[in-house]
């Protein structure tokens, strides 16, 4: 069904006129100007249709889709198990793991030895806090409980609303900030596509939290999931060559473009990537 020139009406922006419609993305013409959303996601909450018929439609859209997700998220998990069952006879997976994420234990050794280095990063590049952004759904939770990674807000039930559902780094356990100032890519990609209309809040965390006995950090130069699968152990991601490496004087993005840090007239307490975070595990 062609949705071009259909009346639609959202909950923050108002009256709307469909002006593009893809598989993926819908553009709608407001008195404000034009917004892109996410199609066909934006009708689950924000946007509605009069006409009963194209509501039908969109709504099965919807289910296909959802449908057609999960049997591709199965498919992926019986691979996945295959895979892993194929080598189990070859490989002890467990340890392979365990080398892979050392135990508690070794990485706060890790941060231990590496804290003076590090510290004198941090003094050099006169980096005075974290960022770490999220919905404001979630500020009433963070102030009462402070900022607790996804893993244990399940085991804790502490009730949450999620911006990424598909964490590929893997790393519920950690909670993700950004040096300075906020992923912008990132954070603009959800405020105006994947929740349009949401409120937002910045919360910033002092420098201190990198120096303390009771967590572990990881320093990844780019985003964390495409960090994790060029490493050989998490231990490389505790030292402080890692987080030095944040502030690169040149990258290679994924298009094989170089970009000089040099070029990007930055501070020095800004790491050259944008999308370069820290996760940090309680």
């Amino acid at each position: 069904m062609n949705l071009r020139g259909v009346s639609v009406y959202h909950n923050v922006f108002g009256e709307g006129i469909i002006k593009q419609c893809d598989e993926n993305y819908l553009v709608v013409s407001f008195s404000q100007g034009d917004k892109k959303f996410v199609y066909p996601d934006v009708f689950e909450n924000f946007i509605s249709v009069n006409d009963t018929k194209i509501a039908e439609f969109i709504h099965l859209e919807i289910d296909k889709r959802k449908r057609n997700k999960l049997k591709q998220q199965d498919i992926t998990n019986e691979n996945m198990t295959e895979y892993a069952d194929s080598w189990d006879n070859i490989f002890d997976l467990n340890s392979i793991m365990e080398d892979f994420f050392p135990k508690r234990e070794t990485l706060l050794s890790i941060k231990r030895e590496q804290t003076d280095k590090i510290m004198e990063i941090v003094t050099r590049r006169k980096i005075e806090y974290l960022v770490h952004f999220t919905r404001i759904d979630n500020l009433t939770s963070i102030l009462e409980n402070g900022l607790i990674p996804v893993s244990m807000q399940q085991k804790m039930k502490i009730p949450s609303v999620h911006n990424d559902e598909q964490r590929f780094d893997s790393k519920l356990d950690c909670t993700s900030c950004s040096i300075s100032f906020p992923n912008y890519k990132l954070f603009y990609t959800f405020r105006e596509y994947k929740f349009p209309g949401s409120s937002w809040v910045v919360i910033v965390l002092d420098k201190d939290v990198l120096f303390s006995p009771l967590n572990i950090t990881y320093f990844c130069q780019t985003n964390a999931a495409g960090v994790f699968p060029r490493i050989s152990s998490a231990k490389e991601l505790c030292t402080a060559t890692a987080f030095e490496n944040m502030f690169c004087n040149s990258l290679t993005t994924k298009e094989n473009k170089v970009i000089q840090r040099a070029s990007l007239q930055i501070n020095d307490c800004i790491t050259t990537d944008p999308q370069a975070e820290i996760l940090i595990s309680a």
